[in-house]
């Protein structure tokens, strides 16, 4: 008998319930937000509270974590997105991408421009046999 992990779905969707908690709380903390009770007992939805600048606040963290580099737990990741959907779907305010002055594939092309330019400098000729003979020119 092989070794299986069975209800992988379930696991999953325990542990994206978790992270929506753990970083609703984070927001709820953070800019001091109170949930109330509704008639059946049951707390507000943090994306019932939240304004417009707290979605901007924590899409500017997503994107700079991005941009950035840095690492964030994809389940909390998935949830702060989550969370700011939802807040737009629900308030009817529509995603503004993010458009960067900076060419975001300089660096590649800075890499590229590089590569020709020492593959100029190398000139390849082949010999009568075949094989690449390199050489730079004398100066």
């Amino acid at each position: 008998m092989a070794f299986e992990v069975f209800k992988m779905g379930k696991l999953s969707d325990r542990l994206e319930s978790e992270a929506y908690e753990w970083v609703a709380w984070q927001i709820q903390e953070t800019y001091g937000l109170e949930l109330t009770k509704n008639e059946y007992g049951y707390e507000q939805d943090i994306v019932e509270v939240m304004t417009e600048e707290h979605v901007k606040e924590i899409e500017e963290y997503l994107d700079n974590t991005y941009k950035d580099k840095l690492w964030i737990e994809p389940y909390a990741n998935t949830a702060l997105n989550s969370i700011c959907d939802r807040w737009r779907d629900e308030n009817d305010v529509p995603w503004e991408p993010h458009i960067e002055s900076v060419d975001a594939n300089k660096d590649v092309k800075d890499y590229d421009e590089k590569q020709n330019a020492s593959e100029k400098e190398d000139e390849m000729t082949l010999a009568t046999d075949g094989y690449p003979v390199r050489f730079k020119s004398i100066k």
